[in-house]
């Protein structure tokens, strides 16, 4: 991959971690330290990574086609695509 790919796949990670924080900054997503909540914060960090892994995999779907992609990357987002 050249840059121009990876730099539109860091800025599309800058934007997933700017909404993070944002949704925090406005109390969507709090982190209290109750042990009655401790399952719960474990729930919400696997519901955090998954989000994070759909936004990842919709960005290199949606790029997948560009000149710069690796014949290898693109076979492995149409694998995961397929299985999916």
């Amino acid at each position: 991959m050249n840059s121009d790919l990876l730099l539109m796949f860091s800025t599309e990670q800058q934007a997933i971690q700017n909404d993070f924080k944002a949704r925090k900054e406005h109390g969507e997503d709090s982190d209290e330290d109750d042990d009655e909540n401790d399952s719960d914060d474990k729930d919400d960090d696997d519901e955090k990574s998954d989000e994070i892994g759909e936004n990842l995999m919709a960005c290199l779907i949606r790029y997948k086609y560009h000149p710069s992609m690796d014949d290898k990357c693109r076979a492995g987002i149409e694998h995961h695509q397929l299985v999916s």
